[in-house]
C-alpha cells in the first residue's frame, strides 16, 4: 500500500493542511506549517457529490439506446469539474424505457473504473403531477400515480440501485409508497408536485426527507397564502435541493431559502441535462423542440418552461456564496457533506481519517473556482497541474 500526501488549505479558515491517503481510504489528515505548501493559493475539499445529474454532453441518462461507455464519458466529465459522486437522473419515461435505462446504470456501477463514482440512482417521476406547470418539461402522457409493483420491478433491474425517487406526495397512494421506501432505506424527495400543507406535513411525518429543487417545477401564478412553497420551507423535516445556476432561482429566492433552511439542510444540485456542454440553438427532445441559449439556460420556449440546467456544479457553489453570503466552507458542505448525509453515503463528503479518498484541489480565480486536481478512491483521475508530492 503506498500512501500519497497532498496539500491546501482548508474551506474553513484557510488552515494550511495535508491529507495522506491510499486506495483503502484517508488516513491522517494534518495541520501544517505555512512553508510547507507547495501553492499557498490551492484548496483542499472533499470530492463533489450532485444529488441530480440528468446527462450531460449529448448523453441523456434517460436515452433507451445509453450504453456503459456513454456513462464513463459523463464520469470523466464530472471528474474535471470536481465531481467524484453523483446520482444519475432518470425523468418520467415509459416503464420500458426506464427499465433499459436501469440496467445500463447498474452495469456501469458493477465496474472497477466509474462504478465507485455512481453509489445510487435518482427516479424523478413517473410518479409526478399532471398539471401544467408542476410537471415542468416532463411528458404528461407517462406520468403516473405510484405504483408499488411497477417500482419493484424497476428496482430489479437497477440491481436494487434506486436509492432517492422524486415523487407529487397528492398522487392516489403516495403515502403507502411513501412509508415502503422509509421502510426499505429509499430516500424520498417531494418534487414536481402541486400538494398544500396538510399533505405536505403528512408526507414528512411518514418518511420523506428532501424537497427536489425547491422553487422549481411551480406554476408560474399561485395563491400567496396556499401553495407549494410555504410548508415545504417551514417543514423542517424537509431538506431542500437548489439548482443555484443563476437562471432557476433569483438571488433573493436563492437566499431567502438559504436563511430559512440554514447550511446544514440545504443541497446543491447541478440538475444538468444532455444539452450542458453543447453548442447554443434548437434541439429535439422527447418529440418536442427544446431551446438552449446564450446565457445558458435550456427549455421549452413556447411552454415558457426551463427543461433542466446547462451549468456544472462548481457553478452553483459559485452563485451561492455570491447571492447568500455563505461561507466558502458551507457552501462546499451543501455540495458534499449535506447529500452524503441525506444518501446514507456515510463513506465519503468528508475529510476524515477512514472516508473514501475523494478529494479535490481548486483555486478560487475571481468570482469562480477552478479544480486542478480530482482524486477518487484514491486515484488521480483529473490534473492540470504537478501534484505537490504525489508519491
Amino acid at each position: 500500500m503506498i500512501q500519497k500526501r497532498i496539500t491546501g488549505r482548508l474551506p474553513a479558515g484557510s488552515v494550511p493542511t495535508a491529507v495522506w491517503f491510499s486506495e483503502i481510504g484517508i488516513h491522517k489528515v494534518e495541520i501544517i506549517p505555512e512553508k510547507e505548501l507547495n501553492d499557498p493559493d490551492v484548496y483542499i475539499a472533499p470530492g463533489f457529490i450532485d444529488n441530480q445529474v440528468n446527462g450531460y454532453n449529448g448523453v441523456d441518462f434517460s436515452d433507451p439506446d445509453l450504453t456503459v461507455d456513454q456513462v464513463r464519458q459523463i464520469v470523466s466529465d464530472m471528474w474535471r469539474s470536481g465531481v467524484t459522486t453523483f446520482l444519475p437522473t432518470l425523468i418520467t419515461n415509459p416503464e420500458e424505457t426506464l427499465t433499459s435505462s436501469l440496467r445500463v446504470l447498474a452495469e456501469a456501477m458493477a465496474t472497477d473504473d466509474i462504478g465507485p463514482s455512481i453509489p445510487g440512482i435518482h427516479l424523478e417521476g413517473p410518479y409526478i403531477s399532471r398539471e401544467s406547470g408542476y410537471r415542468g418539461a416532463h411528458n404528461p402522457e407517462w406520468i403516473r400515480s405510484p405504483d408499488l409493483n411497477e417500482f419493484q420491478r424497476l428496482q430489479a433491474a437497477a440491481g436494487g440501485c434506486i436509492i432517492q425517487i422524486t415523487l407529487a406526495p397528492e398522487l392516489k397512494g403516495a403515502m403507502e409508497f411513501i412509508e415502503w421506501c422509509r421502510e426499505n432505506h429509499i430516500t424520498i424527495a417531494l418534487g414536481h408536485h402541486a400538494a398544500l400543507a396538510e399533505t405536505i406535513h403528512t408526507a414528512a411525518a411518514k418518511g420523506a426527507r428532501i424537497s427536489t429543487h425547491l422553487g422549481n417545477a411551480c406554476a408560474n401564478l399561485i395563491d400567496r397564502h396556499n401553495n407549494i412553497l410555504w410548508p415545504q420551507l417551514a417543514e423542517d423535516r424537509l431538506m431542500a435541493s437548489v439548482i443555484a445556476d443563476g437562471h432557476h432561482l433569483s438571488p433573493d429566492e436563492l437566499c431567502v431559502i438559504f436563511r430559512v433552511k440554514g447550511p446544514d439542510r440545504l443541497i446543491i444540485v447541478s440538475d444538468l441535462v444532455s444539452f450542458g456542454g453543447l453548442v447554443p440553438g434548437e434541439y429535439s427532445w422527447n418529440g418536442r423542440t427544446l431551446t438552449v441559449d446564450r446565457n445558458g439556460t435550456v427549455g421549452l420556449r413556447n411552454e415558457n418552461i426551463l427543461a433542466g440546467a446547462t451549468q456544472l456544479l462548481m457553478t452553483g457553489i459559485t452563485n451561492m456564496i455570491h447571492h447568500t453570503g455563505c461561507s466558502l466552507e458551507e457552501a462546499i458542505n451543501m455540495a458534499t457533506r449535506n447529500p452524503a448525509g441525506l444518501n446514507h453515503l456515510h463513506d465519503r463528503g468528508r475529510l476524515e481519517p477512514g472516508t473514501r479518498a475523494d478529494l479535490i484541489r481548486f483555486r478560487r480565480e475571481g468570482d469562480g473556482f477552478a479544480v486542478t486536481e480530482t482524486w477518487c478512491g484514491g486515484r488521480c483521475v483529473h490534473r492540470i497541474q504537478p501534484a505537490d508530492n504525489p508519491g
